[in-house]
């Protein structure tokens, strides 16, 4: 009886008393304040472990170690000083230590999630008292295909790390020379993935020859570089990273993962910029994939969770202050008129009247802003395009067509004020409207002149994200430069 009044007792302490925050996990200090709340889970547990059984690890302590060693969680920080050596620690302190990590981690996933409502910890203390670990584990990480592709890439590079890992120099080579930095060089792209091994060439692995060249362009793609097939200054960079590097990378991009929803809707359009790519995908297929143009570093681009909601054909545009001071009014300084050519005008706030800027000095412009607001027209001078589509948030970011076609030829791409140009927003407009009863009036606006706004009836959400590292669906690592530089940031390292 007195032990079901215990157990009772505590199962009220339980959803009474939350599980605290475990937000610095670098602290020693801070890992060991947790005592009582890691010893309220074992008493609800019957002081039974957690994570080992009478062999060792249990299946779901490999799981819990596997995820911890996967996102970069060492189990050292969560030991006492005198438990540093695991060697001379007991079964409960390193079931314990267990303990703590998994609480650690489920704090960061919560904090990074978009999902708040869900209590991670005590979610995971009814699986412990319920014996149902594994299922509890399975769900702690997003649902996609492309976390367990990375998953599986950090311990194929973790293979990597066993022996030293070369540094090349940049070197122009010829077809049929011969060196050992030749033979480093098809080493190095065989173990990355770039090169196949070929037993007939055995005996000449130190021979420059156009397998080694594809190979280098094979790695040059999957970085982002600029394809030509040389070992060049930043190829040969690029090449003597070492795979420990590579996978505290990978390691930070798994994190990244956790922003998004646990799993994803039917229709959804998804923006990685670092890739400069937008793909729309519906039911699980790939049904646009465009190059975009992103913002540049000292405007970057953020990363926003939205929905497509409004569409507008022949928009007009009205540049923030920003950019009407540092660029437009210096370039219409600079060339007179050139405001006017570009058919902007000024429209006074609050009512409808505009006027024309063909007489008007740029000093002139300046002193009139107090009343009036700088306007682009619609038309082909336009720097919206003819498209603009419409994602609420609160950095002023949308989606847009652009007159500057050719900008996407470029290989990098971050040059925007922060919103987002799109390759082809016909085929974005096409698709979100094909079943909806305007698409005919959709196109006949989209030949014209006039302004039109359509509200998009069932929003499509839209995922921004930056991830400078994944693995596509050959099974191929790509890796994008860190445009931000927030891979530098320990933002998920806390």
């Amino acid at each position: 009886m007195k032990n079901k009044i215990f157990l009772i007792s505590l199962l009220f302490c339980l959803f009474i008393i939350p599980i605290p925050s475990f937000s610095d996990g670098n602290s020693l200090a801070s890992n060991l304040l947790d005592t009582q709340e890691v010893e309220l889970i074992y008493e609800l547990n019957g002081q039974e472990l957690i994570w080992f059984d009478s062999y060792g690890l249990s299946l779901d302590g490999l799981s819990l170690a596997q995820l911890l060693e996967d996102l970069g969680i060492g189990l050292e920080k969560f030991l006492v000083v005198e438990q540093v050596d695991r060697t001379k620690m007991s079964k409960i302190e390193r079931d314990r230590a267990y303990t703590r990590a998994c609480l650690y981690l489920l704090d960061r996933v919560s904090r990074l999630s978009l999902n708040t409502n869900v209590n991670l910890e005590n979610k995971f203390t009814q699986a412990v008292i319920n014996h149902r670990l594994s299922n509890f584990i399975e769900q702690v990480l997003p649902l996609y295909d492309e976390v367990s592709k990375l998953r599986g890439m950090i311990r194929k590079y973790k293979k990597l790390t066993h022996k030293p890992w070369p540094n090349i120099e940049q070197s122009e080579f010829r077809l049929g020379q011969s060196s050992d930095k030749i033979s480093t060089l098809r080493g190095m792209l065989i173990e990355l993935g770039d090169l196949s091994v070929k037993p007939e060439l055995k005996q000449r692995t130190s021979i420059y020859d156009p397998d080694i060249v594809l190979g280098i362009k094979s790695f040059q793609v999957r970085h982002g570089l600029e394809v030509n097939g040389q070992l060049d200054t930043q190829t040969a960079e690029s090449l003597s990273i070492k795979p420990e590097t590579r996978i505290v990378q990978m390691q930070l991009n798994l994190w990244r993962w956790f922003n998004l929803p646990k799993a994803l809707p039917e229709r959804f359009v998804w923006i990685n910029i670092p890739g400069y790519q937008l793909q729309l995908l519906d039911q699980g297929d790939k049904v646009l994939d465009m190059k975009v143009i992103v913002g540049k570093p000292q405007t970057p681009t953020p990363i926003i969770t939205s929905s497509l909601t409004r569409l507008t054909i022949n928009p007009s545009w009205t540049p923030p202050w920003s950019i009407v001071s540092k660029e437009l009014l210096p370039l219409d300084e600079n060339q007179p008129g050139y405001l006017n050519r570009q058919k902007f005008e000024l429209r006074k706030y609050g009512a409808n009247t505009s006027l024309d800027l063909v007489d008007i000095s740029s000093s002139s412009i300046l002193y009139l802003l107090s009343e009036y607001q700088l306007v682009q027209a619609p038309g082909p001078k336009n720097a919206l395009g003819k498209y603009r589509f419409s994602i609420p948030n609160n950095h002023s970011i949308y989606l847009h067509d652009t007159p500057s076609k050719f900008l996407f030829s470029k290989r990098i791409r971050a040059m925007s004020h922060g919103c987002i140009r799109l390759s082809d927003p016909k085929g974005l407009s096409d698709y979100l409207m094909r079943s909806d009863v305007r698409a005919a009036d959709v196109a006949r606006a989209a030949k014209g002149t006039l302004t039109h706004y359509y509200s998009i009836i069932s929003p499509t959400p839209v995922y921004i994200t930056y991830h400078t590292i994944w693995v596509d669906e050959l099974g191929k690592l790509q890796l994008r430069p860190d445009i931000y530089g927030l891979d530098r940031i320990s933002a998920y390292d806390e």
